[in-house]
């Protein structure tokens, strides 16, 4: 069921999303309330100060400290007169001992001025994120109750799968496969076979790389290329050579288990595959070359160390709907990013007009992945032209494949802000 399994992968996306979103707002709750704790301690120590007395008699009538509405209660009348009685000091003969005092008086109520000022501050802080943190818990309660949902349908499916293989194998009969004609797979594919089952990964280089971890080999080495080719010849894996646009290194090859790999993949794990990303990806995209442009720039981000979700989940905007070709996440931040992946072709302009729309209200901001300098630069001509013309502010951001794996600290190559022509 392709339209289940993308669904389900855009539902786990935003989960994940949501859930990245909270644990950045619970640290800066944390750093909130640490500040208001700090506030409050400093608070207290000025109170020892200034009303000692007061302090102990509170503590003798309740048995415990004052809370910190009874602090500022305190200081709001027993501290008031304290600095009152400090002021009149000033009748004292000893001059020297009168300007002591009278600089103690002043540096004390700056002390409670700021701290009251900060400790508003504070409280005002704590409570929009208690309210952000509702929002947010809400939201990721009925995310997570979606993703359940759709996690239910697809185990259903995967154990009734589970349960009945043979009728499985019966029902793949116009392929030709059979139990018997699974035996003879050579075990050295289990590996690999493995991978593609556990994973569902389409970009080759990214299996690759696996595959040389779990044969403790380097990615370079020819054996996994063989396996690789084995795997075809055996009509387990289907691959597809797709020509590589940034003008550097031979085609791009994109992989998926056939329906023979999906079965024995079964038979030798004793669990059926999960779905492989290369259908839905060339469905969701225009074209077998912006997948792959795609792929790569996840690739890149994730070399980077920024987390990236092929499928993200559709947003609704004023003109319609807008899903975005990637979505990264910080890795320290948190803060998410859509990604548009652009190759250099031609494109109906009212068309890409109605698209740049769609994208600068979803996203917040245009940021472009491109294969070339050269599509890079027309990119992003393309987009302050249309937003001059519309009169539309928005920032735009572009990068290139090759600046992305050469630049991970700084993945943005071009960074401007599209002022439009009002």
């Amino acid at each position: 069921m392709p339209g289940t399994d993308h669904e389900f992968l855009s539902l786990r996306a935003s989960y994940m999303m949501l859930e990245s979103e909270l644990a950045g707002v619970y640290k800066w709750a944390e750093k909130a309330e640490k500040r208001a704790a700090y506030i409050e301690e400093q608070l207290r120590m000025v109170a020892r100060i200034l009303v000692p007395r007061e302090m102990d008699d509170y503590a003798r009538q309740h048995g415990r400290s004052p809370d910190l509405t009874a602090l500022v209660g305190i200081m709001s009348t027993a501290g008031a007169l304290r600095l009152c009685a400090l002021q009149r000091l000033e009748h004292y003969p000893d001059a020297q001992t009168e300007v002591e005092w009278r600089r103690q008086v002043d540096d004390l109520q700056r002390q409670i001025q700021d701290m009251h000022y900060q400790l508003r501050a504070a409280q005002q802080a704590q409570s929009e994120l208690e309210t952000r943190c509702q929002s947010m818990r809400t939201a990721l309660a009925q995310s997570q109750e979606t993703c359940q949902t759709q996690a239910q349908r697809v185990a259903q499916l995967e154990q009734a799968l589970a349960e009945q293989p043979r009728l499985y194998f019966a029902e793949q009969s116009e392929t030709g496969i059979t139990l018997d004609s699974l035996a003879v797979a050579p075990p050295r594919l289990k590996p690999l076979i493995q991978i593609m089952a556990e994973q569902g990964w389409a970009l080759w280089t990214q299996v690759r790389d696996e595959l040389a971890r779990v044969l403790d080999t380097k990615p370079s080495n020819r054996s996994l290329y063989r396996l690789l080719d084995e795997a075809v010849s055996n009509g387990l894996i289907e691959v597809m050579q797709v020509p590589n646009e940034t003008g550097h290194g031979g085609a791009v090859r994109l992989v998926q288990l056939t329906p023979t790999g999906c079965t024995l993949a079964l038979t030798w794990l004793g669990f059926p595959p999960v779905a492989q990303h290369l259908p839905a990806l060339l469905a969701a995209h225009k074209s077998p070359e912006h997948t792959t442009l795609n792929l790569l720039a996840a690739a890149a981000f994730e070399q980077a160390g920024y987390k990236v979700y092929l499928f993200p989940a559709s947003l609704s905007v004023a003109n319609g709907t807008y899903i975005p070709d990637l979505l990264v996440v910080h890795p320290t931040t948190g803060v998410t990013c859509h990604v548009e992946c652009e190759r250099d072709t031609r494109k109906n302009a009212n068309e890409r007009n109605h698209k740049w729309r769609l994208v600068s209200q979803g996203a917040g901001a245009i940021n472009l992945v491109a294969p070339t300098d050269k599509a890079m630069s027309q990119l992003v001509s393309e987009v302050m032209s249309w937003a001059a013309y519309q009169n539309c502010q928005t920032q735009v951001r572009a990068t290139t494949l090759a600046w992305l794996a050469e630049h991970p600290d700084q993945i943005w190559q071009v960074e401007r802000i599209a002022r439009g022509g009002g």
